[in-house]
């Protein structure tokens, strides 16, 4: 396939799964609303950004801790065009 072809489908299937997300997103919240009511609703959208946040953080630790473990196993090699692993 040609690479520009391949960019914009790529594109596309991401404009789409994010169109969907948000689409989920805006529907849940209706119920939602209406079983915690308008007190409940409001922390929840008081607490959301720390928690999205808190989220963020930890899963790029995550990987930041699985790089430096193999490092310090000496199971990395840099090449010149790649890296390469023996853990994965």
């Amino acid at each position: 396939m040609n690479p520009s072809k391949a960019l914009v489908r790529g594109a596309f299937i991401l404009t789409a799964a994010a169109m969907i997300t948000k689409i989920f997103s805006a529907i849940y919240r209706i119920p939602f609303q209406n079983i915690v009511g308008d007190i409940g609703f409001y922390i929840y959208q008081q607490i959301y950004p720390f928690y999205g946040m808190a989220v963020v953080l930890s899963t790029s630790f995550l990987e930041l801790g699985d790089l430096a473990m193999k490092i310090k196993l000496g199971c990395l090699w840099f090449s010149r065009f790649f890296i390469s692993s023996c853990l994965d």
